[in-house]
């Protein structure tokens, strides 16, 4: 989600804990006395705040979509203050919960950048860092710092840190006898560009009214109004162990260090004079620097390299695009490196110069593997088995052969040999037979009672005779009429369903007669083939079908057919037309009214094709496979022909009348 608008808070309970003999814990008021030797428990609380793109605010009562980079939190020990551990949860990590409802778990963590897996935390070697799944805090600067990472806003995630008191007030490593001491408290936190200061917790051991000098921050003039707030005023008693806020960044400065004209400042902390105190914070501006990114080697179809972009030094830089694993267009993106900073968890912090980042991708490679099923397979199949290989998304992928071992035949695999590697690895199973040997039987076709030529209507009747030509049965033999339009005729011999029949045994050497008709249509021409195949077959004692085509086919000639067709334009007295088709051996005469065909079937030869023109009709044209009455056409064997004759009525004039009868009876005078 689109971060619109962002809060970060920070904020500190102190609680008070006696640590020995009846234990109690109780939020201690703002500027409370507390006892030698107790315990004082800090709790930070992280808060995160915003608007998501939808619009939705949160608050302590409500979440928002949209969730923090990565928030470093910084918390600096009161001098005087023993570090005794952090609070522990009962699986070592530390995450949110909603405010109002903390039983509710939240997005948002404690980066464990120690890997730790006990439950109570730990020293290094040398007693210098104590680490608690994340939480770290360095003796040397008396400094508690983590990080967290995803914090949803609205949320909030707690950190309790450990401290005991001090045995006496006054301070046994100064050589002034304090009657008094203040502890003051405050954390800061960062994200990006944002710097926030919590509240301050004080607390005090000894005289109520000793006298207090303050302590305060300023910038010098002319510090942008970006900068952080500055602490409140602190007060301490002289001869106090003062540590000093840590130093702050922000967006365009540097910051320069923090520096007093009223004390000696060393190893960020001072000893409190009989005086008040001003410490300065003092800042040079810096000038932004780039950062732009690169593909190294090659990257995927359509991916753009995020923008250049300019930034302060000291401000944390996040990585844009892509995260390591991620798929872009078959590629997966491997990361982003640079030889000008460190990048930690997709972020670094900007140096006072230019930084090039720069990716890489590789292909993304599935795995193609294969296995055998079932329980019929060699004694070595493993070692048969192809080894597994690598394909790209969309690669053309080849399956890999096997070889028959003796005993036994390899089915193949269940898969198309060529396919297109799909975004996921693919496991292509096969399977074994055994094997004795092949047989291989025998398919042929006949027409019974064969005639030259075949007209419609003509049934034509098929013999196809299956034989065994090995010395065993074969059984379960599946014979397939792939002409859809033969069928099978029913025989006690075989078993018919749809266009397949069915033989359950041909002993050896014999022979097996199937039976199948065909009755010629209006839609045939020229010769009809009917094509026969033994699509399966079993036998006992591990004998396997040869694998070859077993087809037979029989084609069937049809005789030659003239359609002749009779046309009048305009006027017709509805005579009839006569046409005849002949030729030395054959001789048939057509009688057509207007506008009726007829089909004349002849063999193969030259037909001479003459119409007797009608007294009223005259011929003005003779169309399709002629061109003039009383001419040749030459058919071939099989081929379908068309010859229409046009005629016309002819004119009434005075060449052409019609006669006439006419009875009358006259009468006399």
């Amino acid at each position: 989600m689109k971060k619109k608008k962002l809060k970060l808070l920070i904020t500190l309970l102190l609680l008070f804990e006696v640590l020995f003999g009846y234990t109690f814990a109780e939020i201690l008021d703002n500027g409370v006395e507390v006892e030698p030797s107790t315990e004082l428990t800090y709790y930070l609380s992280v808060k995160y705040d915003g608007i998501d793109v939808l619009g939705r605010t949160s608050s302590d009562s409500a979440v928002a979509e949209v969730n923090s980079g990565v928030i470093y939190v910084e918390d600096k020990i009161p001098e005087g203050l023993t570090f005794d551990g952090f609070v522990t949860t009962e699986n070592g990590s530390i995450g949110s919960v909603e405010r109002n409802n903390p039983l509710v778990p939240c997005t948002g963590i404690v980066i464990n950048d120690t890997s730790d897996t006990g439950n109570s935390g730990a020293w290094n070697n040398n007693n210098t860092e104590f680490t608690y799944h994340g939480l770290h805090y360095n003796a040397t600067t008396r400094t508690v710092s983590f990080r967290v990472k995803n914090l949803k806003a609205g949320c909030v995630l707690n950190v309790g840190i450990k401290t005991i008191t001090p045995a006496t007030v006054d301070d046994p490593n100064t050589v002034q006898v304090e009657t008094r001491r203040d502890f003051y408290n405050y954390a800061i936190a960062k994200e990006l560009l944002i710097t926030s200061f919590s509240n301050v917790v004080h607390a005090f051991m000894g005289n109520k009214n000793e006298t207090l000098y303050t302590v305060t921050y300023q910038y010098v003039n002319g510090t942008s109004a970006n900068a952080p707030a500055l602490p409140p005023t602190m007060s301490y008693a002289a001869g106090s162990t003062v540590g000093v806020v840590p130093n702050v960044k922000f967006d365009g400065y540097n910051f320069l260090g923090w520096t007093s004209n009223d004390v000696t400042i060393s190893n960020g902390k001072f000893t409190m004079p009989s005086s008040n105190v001003t410490i300065t914070g003092s800042f040079s501006q810096t000038t932004a620097h780039k950062v732009t990114y690169s593909i190294s080697g090659t990257a995927p179809d359509g991916y753009v390299v995020p923008l250049e972009k300019n930034y302060y030094p000291n401000t944390y830089v996040y990585l844009d695009s892509l995260s390591v694993g991620d798929v872009f267009n078959g590629y997966r993106f491997l990361g982003w490196t640079s030889n000008d900073v460190t990048i930690t968890d997709g972020y670094f912090e900007m140096p006072n110069s230019n930084v090039s980042i720069v990716g890489t991708f590789e292909p993304v490679q599935y795995n193609l593997s294969y296995q055998f099923l079932g329980d019929v397979k060699p004694d070595n199949s493993e070692s048969l088995l192809p080894s597994t290989t690598q394909h790209s998304e969309g690669a053309s992928v080849t399956l890999s052969s096997i070889s028959d071992v003796s005993g036994y035949k390899f089915l193949g695999w269940h898969s198309p040999n060529t396919f297109t590697m799909p975004n996921k690895n693919v496991v292509v199973s096969g399977e074994w037979q055994r094997f004795n040997g092949e047989f291989e039987p025998s398919i042929s076709i006949e027409v019974l009672d064969e005639k030259s030529y075949y007209r419609v209507g003509d049934t034509i009747s098929y013999r196809i005779a299956v034989t065994n030509n090995d010395y065993y049965t074969i059984n379960n033999v599946i014979i397939k009429e792939n002409n859809s339009n033969v069928h099978f005729v029913s025989d006690s011999a075989y078993t018919i369903q749809d266009n397949l029949a069915s033989i359950d045994y041909i002993y050896g050497y014999n022979t097996v007669y199937l039976y199948a008709e065909y009755t010629v249509t209006g839609n045939d021409s020229g010769s009809f083939v009917n094509e026969v195949e033994l699509i399966g077959a079993l036998a006992d004692d591990d004998y396997i079908l040869k694998e070859q085509d077993y087809v037979a086919s029989v084609t069937s000639y049809l005789q030659s057919k003239i359609r002749i067709c009779a046309t009048v334009n305009g006027v017709d007295v509805g005579n009839s037309f006569r046409i005849k088709v002949s030729n030395n051996n054959f001789e048939n005469w057509v009688v057509l009214k207007k506008d009726e065909c007829m089909n004349v079937y002849v063999d193969p030869g030259t037909y001479r094709i003459f119409e007797v023109v009608p007294q009223e009709y005259r011929l003005i044209a003779v169309t399709g496979n002629l061109s003039a009455n009383n001419t040749d056409l030459t058919v071939a064997l099989g081929n379908d022909y068309q010859v229409n004759f046009i005629n016309k009525f002819k004119n009434k004039k005075f060449m052409h009348a019609f006669g006439e009868v006419i009875n009358e009876i006259l009468g006399g005078e």
